[in-house]
């Protein structure tokens, strides 16, 4: 059985505590997912994402109390099961779901308890000799299921951190959101107001001196060379627009003819027709009254002079999502996450006032122009000022880091 606890209080590390559970009996206080006839390693899968820092930072912009209730749950972003049926990005020769439910099975399957949900998974698991950073031992996925795995904190960690950058990927994060997910500080500084896993890295600096996930979780997306798998916005497991499309089948209108068909054509399988595309006749357009949409009028040899036709986009899928707002350009364009911008009017105007002010006063803090902008008149908050200047102030503003200050560039 596969659930998550119904209380999320604002003292535990996770808002989704998610997880297998043997066949038995649930109170009210763990919810049930019934997956019906899924695949094992999907289930598996499933499990892995319940579980990821990406999507917990989700489940937090939806909770309201505590109660972290079944239409909670429904509107939470769930990948689909398509995605883990590609190949593995960052282990050539493996698919997804083997990669992910190899190291979810051994983060679940610590007791005998979750045996049957071993001997599933582990006989659905792609015959493939398993690496090093996997256990060490050379197993298939078709042989006899081993015994539970040693509870050792230390590699879980690492597999739990593993998990974590891959499912930050196969979200579409870049490197830099999955920093502000994990900790808001690590990217805007510690005077940044928000906080989000606050209570996992105050045990953590308590426990071990340090925040260790945040660590992890970016060491294993460095040491597996991890990018953003849907920076479109689509998910992973439609095809990308760039793959080229099948060539469509012209068809025509008329009855099919009496009689026998054509040489060949009784030989072709039912699913060899049924796979071919065929390219639908486009829309009518809707006629429109003439009073709404006059005539053009004729000319004097009696012909209606052309009409400009409507060109639509070549590329209605865009390049690149907005970039991390306060981030610098520069940082994302080298990290090649982000497109370069042309400043808006509108914020061009805004970096004039704010380069006006700093020739006025000197080396400020965001803070402090926010202030002044505040007091002449146009006011703007700290984060947009920041991106502002680390926008369309590139190469007309300095920064110190030491002082958090900038400056008008001569």
């Amino acid at each position: 059985l596969l659930g998550w606890r119904r209380i999320a209080r604002t003292t535990d590390e996770r808002t989704v505590i998610a997880g297998m559970v043997p066949w038995a009996g649930a109170g009210d206080n763990i919810f049930l997912m019934l997956v019906g006839e899924a695949q094992p390693t999907r289930l598996a899968c499933l499990a892995g994402n319940l579980s990821a820092h990406s999507y917990d930072y989700a489940s937090r912009q939806k909770m309201g109390g505590t109660n972290l209730n079944f239409f909670i749950f429904q509107q939470l972003p769930v990948l689909p099961p398509a995605t883990y049926e590609r190949p593995c990005p960052w282990s050539p020769g493996e698919r997804l779901r083997d990669w992910i439910a190899r190291r979810v099975l051994e983060l679940a399957y610590t007791a005998w308890d979750l045996q049957p949900f071993a001997e599933d998974v582990w006989g659905s698991l792609t015959p493939v000799r398993q690496r090093a950073d996997t256990g060490g031992e050379a197993k298939t996925g078709g042989e006899a299921v081993p015994p539970p795995f040693r509870w050792d904190e230390e590699r879980r960690a690492l597999l739990r951190a593993e998990l974590d950058a891959a499912y930050a990927a196969l979200y579409g994060l870049t490197r830099d959101e999955l920093r502000y997910i994990l900790d808001p500080s690590d990217v805007y500084g510690p005077d940044f107001p928000g906080e989000t896993f606050r209570v996992l890295k105050q045990n953590e600096m308590r426990k071990y001196g340090e925040y260790r996930t945040r660590r992890l979780v970016l060491e294993a997306w460095d040491r597996l060379s991890l990018k953003p798998c849907n920076r479109d916005g689509r998910y992973a497991g439609e095809p990308a627009p760039s793959e080229a499309a099948p060539r469509a089948v012209e068809v025509t209108t008329a009855p099919p003819a009496k009689g026998p068909a054509p040489d060949g054509e009784a030989a072709r399988s039912q699913p060899e027709r049924e796979a071919e595309v065929v390219a639908p006749a486009p829309p009518a357009a809707p006629r429109q009254p003439a009073t709404q949409s006059p005539a053009p009028p004729r000319a004097a040899d009696g012909r209606r002079p052309a009409q400009a036709a409507t060109v639509a986009p070549s590329n209605p899928w865009p390049t690149a999502q907005p970039a991390l707002p306060g981030m610098p350009v520069a940082r994302q364009m080298a990290l090649g996450e982000a497109q370069p911008a042309a400043p808006s009017a509108s914020r061009a105007q805004q970096l004039q006032r704010i380069i006006a002010i700093l020739r006025r006063d000197g080396p400020l803090t965001a803070r402090k122009i926010s202030a002044r902008l505040a007091a002449d008149g146009a006011p703007l908050d700290k984060a947009t000022v920041q991106g502002i200047l680390q926008r369309e102030g590139a190469g007309r503003v300095a920064y110190d880091a030491g002082t958090e200050r900038y400056s008008a560039r001569a």
